[in-house]
């Protein structure tokens, strides 16, 4: 997994005698490589059941366009991120990586309210889902996740 590394430096005590220290550091991966979708993968198959209750069965699609011609997809199941489309989703969400971030990453509600009436946010089908996906309250395990989602982001 990518979140934590351990690095050693050398560090001088008060006799000026070179030590070996142990710092914990995160390793930061920009949003939406390849090697942060992988943890995001990781990070959902560690969290186990982290979907809310409130939102079993619930499966909406988001596809993430970075502006190079190539589209991220996800979906949130339960209202938890995973890598890839889901077939059959009644919900697709079609945004930009900076949205993208904020709405889904950084959790500004606002963030997505002003893109979706801004136009950057797109919805193809079932637009009820949102109002489910907005009341219901995350899974402690989803919190975790998300947090964990958070510090290793760039």
């Amino acid at each position: 997994m990518y979140e934590y590394g351990y690095a050693y430096v050398y560090g001088h005590e008060s006799s000026f005698s070179d030590t070996l220290e142990r710092r914990e550091i995160c390793l930061r991966l920009k949003f939406l490589s390849d090697e942060w979708l992988e943890s995001l993968n990781e990070l959902r198959a560690a969290a186990g059941d982290a979907e809310s209750p409130d939102l079993a069965g619930h499966v909406i699609n988001v596809t993430v366009r970075r502006g190079r011609g190539d589209d991220v997809r996800m979906a949130l199941v339960g209202g938890v991120l995973e890598r890839g489309h889901r077939d059959g989703a009644p919900l697709t969400i079609i945004l930009p990586a900076d949205l993208a971030r904020l709405f889904l990453i950084e959790g500004d509600q606002l963030a997505g309210m002003q893109g979706f009436m801004s136009g950057r946010i797109r919805i193809d089908g079932d637009a009820r889902m949102l109002k489910a996906l907005h009341a219901a309250p995350p899974s402690d395990a989803h919190l975790t996740m998300l947090r964990r989602l958070r510090e290793i982001t760039e």
